[in-house]
């Protein structure tokens, strides 16, 4: 009696594989396609503009930095971090820009980063329009020092770098979509063999016939030099 299986006979699906290698690698080309024309048309390039403050938690009237302040300056890091995105700092930014930018909208744009053992802020804003993220980038920066100045009572807020123009889009990255593209195109093609596979349930040796259907074989018919039964 007819037995059927779900067991996998790898040898006989990568054969299929490799029989089917101009379809896979139509696939992943038609991802690669798919992917270029996404991202060079329909997605709006954003540039990133990056300025970094340097804190000190450091007392008025002491000249000499001493090495409890520089641990106390490394353990308030994530307040600093806190204070720059404040609503205090970001109202105070888009009041002095005439785009119709809100606080909210600017907390999508920025993002506050500091590395575990330094005390070095690094303030980046992301915008379509490269200018208007320098710009953005400088204005949290200069009423972040206020901030912290005043809530902190901190005298050491200075400035390691000024934001400048970016000149290279920051996203999207066609590199990284064009192999996410090939990679989908891939997994689509391998999943249409494996689909194939499973549906195919003929049988071609004679190792096939005697595990399907579990009778041995007694004989066969060969084939003329023109592969038809003689």
């Amino acid at each position: 009696m007819y037995e059927n299986t779900d067991e996998i006979d790898l040898s006989k699906l990568w054969k299929l594989i490799v029989k089917k290698l101009h379809i896979i690698a139509a696939c992943m080309a038609l991802g690669v396609c798919v992917s270029f024309v996404v991202t060079k048309f329909f997605i709006t390039p954003q540039y990133r503009a990056t300025t970094r403050l340097y804190v000190l938690a450091k007392n008025p009237g002491n000249e000499n930095i001493t090495t409890s302040e520089l641990q106390a300056s490394t353990l308030l890091s994530n307040d600093y971090v806190e204070l720059i995105g404040s609503k205090t700092v970001r109202k105070e930014v888009t009041d002095q820009v005439d785009s119709g930018l809100t606080p909210e909208q600017l907390s999508g744009k920025m993002t506050v980063s500091v590395q575990n053992t330094s005390r070095v802020l690094s303030i980046s804003v992301t915008d379509p329009d490269p200018e208007m993220a320098c710009t953005l980038a400088n204005l949290v920066r200069e009423a972040a020092a206020v901030q912290i100045k005043r809530v902190m009572n901190s005298e050491a807020v200075n400035v390691v770098d000024v934001a400048d123009v970016p000149t290279s889009p920051y996203s999207p990255n066609m590199r990284r979509n064009l192999l996410i593209g090939a990679a989908a195109g891939l997994a689509l093609a391998l999943a249409y063999c494996l689909f194939v596979y499973f549906l195919d349930d003929s049988i071609v040796t004679e190792e096939e016939a005697e595990k399907t259907l579990n009778l041995s074989i007694l004989g066969s018919v060969p084939k003329d030099a023109g592969g038809r039964s003689k």
